[in-house]
């Protein structure tokens, strides 16, 4: 049976009770992204589209996995064990694919999050073919939607089309598994990755603490705040990835003030993540920075944990926070371990050229 595809101008709760049930972790970024812009004055946008593609509907996925959790549990019962449920839901869910979908929010702050049943790790490490084939088949699905609300959005003639950088739109948080899998040759999807990034993984009751001293080494005090709205401007100039003071001002942020007002260090929660920095719509700690006469004292570590000890809490109760870093960048890599982080998987960030993929559409 072929995937259907469901368009949502909003976020359904029940995708977001399906993707923390059965797919914990590696749903969390597109769960967390779900819920920032359900929860966040400003979090979503009339461009706003969330897609679900599969052979089942998301209702029905929901009430299949339910009616199977609590059978077990009775079952469980009855024989005076503890049944594993979580193995008995991957055993009946059908394949899936689901998207955060926004083409008013394009640049670095990414256009597209995507994400599929198949990212969840198993146990045995196989996975059977024909569950790959359907599994790749929602996937595709899903995108031949995307197409489809690109070019109602990117109307010829109209201030997007003009305005429009770029003919590929931007996947942030893709799983390089996925980005893979779409990109061979029996897929044939045109996806280009910009590059690698290391998913760090963090506990927050496992998160460090971090004292500094009512000075800074030069005799100057400080002060913990939010970053300042007129400060964005100034904390925008020190990053070399284009982002948007709009968003930058919904997001949850901590930051390190002297007593003059000059800012020194800082750290969101921001929109997908690119490199360690802030915390944004998926929870992601992106865009930490911290002035170079200042570096080395701790600083950004105690920024990193304050942000992330704070805000968390905003998205939801999940004690875990996330920073994708590139491959390369050591200084953000030594942060993150400090932070006692874990590399779980790999994501990129990824061009997608719709009108290669799907030529004929």
């Amino acid at each position: 049976m072929a995937p259907k595809v469901t368009v949502y101008i909003t976020p359904p709760e029940a995708l977001v009770e399906l993707l923390i049930r059965s797919h914990f972790l590696y749903s969390l970024p597109l769960a967390r992204r779900l819920r920032f812009a359900a929860r966040f004055a400003g979090g979503i946008t009339e461009h706003t589209r969330i897609l679900w593609s599969s052979r089942l509907s998301l209702e029905d996925h929901l009430a299949a996995g339910r009616r199977n959790v609590e059978g077990e549990v009775e079952a469980g019962k009855e024989e005076g064990v503890e049944k594993n449920t979580n193995r008995k839901l991957e055993a009946i869910e059908a394949p899936f694919a689901a998207a955060y979908l926004d083409f008013s929010r394009g640049g670095a702050e990414g256009e597209t999050g995507l994400r599929t049943e198949d990212e969840k790790e198993r146990e045995d490490g196989a996975n059977d073919a024909d569950r790959e084939r359907e599994e790749d088949a929602c996937a595709v699905a899903l995108l031949r939607e995307v197409k489809r609300q690109q070019d109602l959005y990117f109307v010829p003639g109209s201030a997007q089309a003009r305005e429009r950088e770029f003919p590929a739109i931007l996947i942030g948080n893709l799983n390089e598994v996925l980005r893979e899998r779409l990109a061979a040759p029996e897929v044939g999807m045109a996806i280009v990755s910009t590059g690698l990034y290391d998913k760090f993984v963090f506990k927050v009751d496992e998160l460090p603490d971090v004292a500094l001293p009512e000075t800074l080494g030069d005799g100057r005090r400080w002060a913990w705040d939010t970053v300042r709205q007129e400060d964005i401007p100034f904390v925008l100039s020190r990053s070399n990835i284009h982002r948007r003071e709009r968003t930058v001002k919904l997001l949850p942020r901590a930051a390190i003030y002297l007593d003059d007002g000059t800012p020194i260090a800082w750290a969101f929660l921001e929109d997908w993540g690119l490199i360690v920095d802030y915390l944004g719509p998926d929870s992601s700690l992106s865009g930490l920075h911290c002035e170079e006469p200042y570096r080395g004292r701790g600083i950004a570590k105690a920024v990193a944990v304050k942000v992330l000890r704070d805000h968390l809490r905003d998205y939801s109760d999940e004690p875990y926070g996330w920073a994708d870093v590139a491959t390369d960048n050591i200084q953000s890599q030594s942060v993150c371990r400090s932070l006692h982080g874990r590399v779980r998987w790999q994501i990129s960030w990824s061009h997608l050229n719709l009108d290669q993929s799907f030529p004929h559409e």
